[in-house]
């Protein structure tokens, strides 16, 4: 099984909730400076600590499909494994790293966060990073460094 972590329940500060369904897709759409990125940067900054606090996001509650085994299993094909340490390797990808011990524990933790496994689950795209990304990549070398580029995932 492919291991999945989706919100199902984020309530705002202004007490609206939102109930989710593993397989909803949410499109936030409005004006410029109406606070959409600020949103998702709330969202994403709570999902990594849950002591953050923001004037917009309350409470988020999260839900997670998967045994460790199965995450450990995707980490392997999605992340590069720095086995400096072979006990406790090094996963990074997207310009994140996280060792194996952590990874375990943030996904059975029972709070409403992934921690610093956030980061392979969800990534929020800035507006610049988003032109970026139409920028051809720097070369890398595969076997040696970690993909930092959409473009090295392909």
């Amino acid at each position: 099984m492919i291991p999945r972590a989706y919100i199902s329940r984020l309530t705002f500060s202004n007490g609206t909730e939102l109930h989710l369904e593993k397989s909803d897709i949410v499109l936030i759409v409005g004006p410029n400076n109406v606070g959409k990125s600020a949103t998702l940067r709330a969202i994403r900054d709570r999902l990594i600590n849950p002591e953050h606090r923001s004037p917009i996001i309350f409470q988020i509650e999260l839900q997670r499909e998967g045994t460790i085994d199965d995450l450990i299993a995707w980490i392997n094909k999605f992340a590069r494994k720095n086995e400096d340490s072979p006990t406790n390797p090094v996963f990074q990808a997207l310009g994140v790293g996280i060792h194996l011990s952590q990874a375990q524990a943030f996904w059975i933790s029972s709070n409403n966060t992934l921690r610093e496994l956030t980061r392979f689950f969800c990534h929020l795209v800035t507006a610049d990073e988003r032109l970026q990304a139409a920028n051809p990549a720097q070369n890398i070398a595969i076997v040696r460094e970690a993909p930092s580029h959409p473009l090295h995932y392909l």
